[in-house]
């Protein structure tokens, strides 16, 4: 690997991290459902009885429900890390076989299978679902 391309990605990786840093650290901007709940709770004491009262208080029950819900979803962060490093080593892999070129590019078909399984896994361990102590999906 040449210094220039080593250089390269140095810059590339800490453009993405400039590019991204804000967004972390700007929470206030961002609105949360307890936020939006909060709203609606102080609407809904402004609101007099009758139908749309009704309705925003169904309204309200139900973002309780959701939010209790969404406590017991969570990813599997160990699934996460190995499909992560499945993807990292095959597309490394992946970038030495086409550069040695010849019959080494057979060894795409193996590069190929391994990336596969880690894009199955990283779909299946980043969604967030109710799991067991073992991070295997319950329903």
């Amino acid at each position: 690997m040449s210094l220039d391309l080593v250089a390269q990605i140095i810059v590339g990786v800490l453009g993405a991290l400039a590019a991204v840093l804000p967004l972390l650290g700007s929470r206030q901007v961002r609105r949360t459902r307890r936020d939006d709940l909060r709203l609606d709770v102080e609407l809904l004491t402004q609101i007099p009885d009758g139908p749309v009262r009704q309705k925003l208080e169904r309204h309200i029950l139900a973002t309780l429900d959701e939010i209790e819900a969404a406590k017991e979803r969570r990813r599997d962060p160990l699934g996460v890390t190995l499909a992560l490093i499945l993807i990292a080593s095959s597309t490394f892999g992946g970038i030495w076989f086409i550069r040695e070129g010849g019959w080494w590019l057979l060894g795409l078909v193996a590069v190929a299978f391994v990336f596969t399984l880690g894009a199955v896994g990283l779909a299946q361990d980043v969604s967030k679902r109710k799991r067991d102590q073992k991070g295997r999906p319950i329903e």
